[in-house]
């Protein structure tokens, strides 16, 4: 016998791993309704009395029931609910679509980063004032503007100068790489879909060993700018020591460079890229299920984040996940009222201006020495 079901009895039956989506208990077996099955709420909701049998409610009748639940405070709650379990992939998945699409309408490399670049920045923005996961209050106009700052000077300066120092020389080395083995060396002639998940896993290898060595060595200092916020928010995606961009992005650039990549596939990657890192640092209250055993999520690179010294030497990809669980190196969060982690450097605070963070690498020892002599 099929029974009736309303738009959140639907969604619940067909993502039945959402959980937290509320429904109150039905009045009777084929009302599924909290309204009950009395005569003015039949008028008031256009539902003919509780029988058996087949009944489909028209596009009327959802609306009406969708404006009731949303009067009475259940809409935003169902919202909270997708946005939670949704958000993260949803994300991805337009980042991806939204590349491929005005990479088809011939678009500009530079207009497509630029235009989706801001577009999830805002998008970011927006949820994490709608859907925070912690109440971590305003964010600090100082620190604000100095994100900012990195954003327009510490991520484009040293690419733009990388690569006109750089990108002649090594397109030159990969052509007489092709000469000499007579083939090239990036399989060009692939799909889209095919070139650009062997990128992302042959950048992720090269970041994944970057990224373990600027917290394994002396180079510690200079991505230490990056880990110095106290809260977790959207910006600090673009925040990095103008040198650390220079070593990151150049080391990155240059493998792909060498092989050959193609511009079009060479942006995908980084809308993708852009798109996750702006997620995974973010403050919106998501949970990634499956998908933090394949991509770098907002729970992991949190604890990346972590105030606690023997935390922080994990989970080192940038995108995905897997070369941290090939290595050794990827940590879940602990669970219960400990989490989440407090963020932050672990012994010492710097001030949130972008000539602190500029001088943070020169000043380490002296810092450092006057934060133990204070105690």
């Amino acid at each position: 016998m099929e029974e009736e079901y309303g738009v959140l009895s639907a969604f619940t039956e067909v993502f039945g791993w959402i959980r937290t989506i509320p429904q109150a208990p039905p009045t009777c077996q084929h009302t599924p309704w909290h309204t009950g099955n009395s005569p003015a709420n039949r008028k008031a909701f256009a539902l003919p009395r509780c029988r058996a049998g087949p009944r489909r409610a028209t596009a009327w009748q959802v609306v009406r029931r969708l404006r009731y639940h949303r009067r009475h405070g259940v809409g935003s709650v169902t919202a909270e609910a997708l946005v939670k379990r949704f958000h993260y992939p949803a994300t991805l998945a337009s980042a991806l679509l939204l590349g491929a699409g005005l990479i088809a309408l011939g678009w500009s490399p530079g207009w497509i980063l630029a235009s989706t670049g801001l577009l999830f920045a805002l998008l970011s923005f927006w949820m994490e004032r709608r859907f925070a996961q912690q109440a971590q209050g305003e964010v600090d106009p100082r620190e604000l503007r100095t994100d900012v700052l990195h954003a327009l000077i510490s991520n484009t300066v040293p690419t733009a100068l990388f690569r006109a120092l750089f990108f002649a020389a090594v397109v030159g080395a990969s052509s007489a790489l092709t000469e000499r083995f007579g083939f090239s060396l990036w399989p060009a002639h692939w799909p889209l879909a095919g070139q650009f998940l062997l990128a992302l896993a042959i950048v992720e290898l090269v970041s994944y060993a970057i990224h373990r060595a600027l917290h394994r060595s002396r180079l510690w200092p200079l991505h230490a700018v990056h880990h110095c916020s106290s809260r977790m928010y959207f910006l600090l995606a673009v925040r990095k020591h103008p040198l650390q961009a220079f070593l990151t992005y150049g080391g990155r650039l240059s493998v792909l460079w060498l092989l050959g990549l193609p511009e079009d596939t060479l942006t995908l990657l980084l809308v993708f890229t852009g798109a996750n890192s702006y997620l995974q640092h973010s403050n919106i209250r998501m949970e990634t299920g499956a998908f933090r055993y394949v991509f770098a999520t907002p729970e992991l690179h949190r604890l990346h984040h972590a105030r606690r010294a023997a935390a922080i030497d994990c989970n080192f990809g940038d995108v995905l996940i897997v070369w941290d669980l090939l290595f050794g190196t990827r940590r879940e969060p602990p669970a219960g009222p400990s989490s989440p982690e407090e963020v932050g450097l672990p012994d010492i605070e710097i001030p949130q201006t972008y000539i602190n963070h500029l001088r943070l690498p020169f000043e380490w020892s002296e810092r450092h020495t006057a934060a133990r002599s204070s105690r």
